[in-house]
């Protein structure tokens, strides 16, 4: 089992034993913390100090790096850094890190024919009765996929359900470990209430004792590595788009759903506060950024507004916050 082996692991252990108690822990923070102790671990002189320098050469960009990239991996270890510093734990100071830049990525949307054929291998997994594996990808591939197009989840958010997080009977989702600890709820479409509640039944008699509502086949979390090759998979099947990620799915929800209401409609701006709130944005901001997919509303805005556009929707920091 990997772990801390610096001078810092006491402190780092400290570190995620607080973040575990907000909430706001994941494996993912784990791994860049893991990479940040061997860093120093390979720069400790033998005298057991975070130093300036070994600091300093951590938050370095390297040749490899994007300023986003860059980013992503210095982020994680900066908190653990404020949180020293906070507590007077480390005289340091943190380094200047890469300003963000724009990301020209453009989210693959998939069409309903793409949506037709992916699930449709989903639901033709061949599966032998015998074998625990297989009966347990028949039952969760198609499920875990339907709840990532239909509420909006980030694939995270779906692997790392407890169970006591899925009301059955009132369909209400509570989202407690999400992105920077914003705990939100979402409401299930009655047809995909029905679908947990069935798969609930036959997951269980596999794996009675399960804390997570999508297991593992050790009884843990799913890893975002089986979510990421299983996609792939089923994606190479059904002949979709091959640049198409889990996270389409949550792109075709936004973008679903503002191309189902009327750009006229009163309403409008209530339920773009919802679809913001449902998917657990920080701000309005983020939810802007589906406009640019939505053409139908971009363009009427744009028309109306003129060179109010820019200020309208300007240029967002939308970052990893999508």
């Amino acid at each position: 089992m990997r772990a801390y082996k610096s001078f810092l692991a006491p402190l780092m252990k400290q570190y995620q034993e607080w973040r575990k108690a907000l909430g706001t822990w994941s494996d993912s923070l784990f791994i860049s913390l893991l990479a940040f102790d061997n860093h120093c671990l390979n720069m400790d002189d033998g005298k057991s100090i975070l130093t300036q320098d070994m600091v300093n050469k951590w938050f370095h960009k390297r040749e490899s790096e994007t300023n986003n990239s860059c980013r992503a991996r210095v982020n994680p270890s900066k908190g653990f850094l404020v949180y020293l510093i906070s507590r007077n734990l480390t005289e340091i100071v943190l380094p200047d890190i890469p300003k963000w830049e724009k990301s020209t990525y453009v989210p693959t949307i998939l069409s309903e024919n793409d949506l037709t054929s992916f699930f449709y291998e989903c639901d033709h997994i061949p599966a032998r009765k015998s074998s625990r594996i297989e009966r347990h990808r028949k039952m969760t591939i198609p499920v875990i996929f339907r709840l990532l197009y239909s509420s909006g989840m980030r694939p995270y958010e779906a692997r790392w359900l407890k169970k006591e997080d899925v009301e059955l009977d009132t369909g209400i989702v509570n989202i407690n470990k999400t992105k920077r600890g914003i705990q939100h709820r979402i409401v299930l479409h009655d047809s995909m209430l029905l679908i947990m509640k069935e798969y609930n039944r036959h997951i269980q008699v596999l794996y009675p004792n399960r804390s997570y509502f999508f297991p593992g086949f050790n009884g843990e979390c799913l890893t975002a590595r089986w979510l990421r090759e299983t996609f792939k998979m089923i994606l190479m099947k059904s002949g979709c788009p091959t640049n198409a990620v889990p996270y389409s799915f949550r792109h075709s929800y936004a973008t679903e759903n503002l191309n189902s209401w009327d750009g006229t409609d009163p309403d409008f701006f209530r339920k773009f506060v919802m679809l913001s709130k449902s998917m657990g944005h920080t701000g309005l901001k983020s939810t802007q950024y589906y406009y640019q997919e939505v053409p139908k509303y971009y363009e009427l805005i744009e028309e109306k507004t003129k060179d109010g556009m820019d200020f309208i929707i300007p240029d967002l920091e939308v970052d990893d916050e999508i």
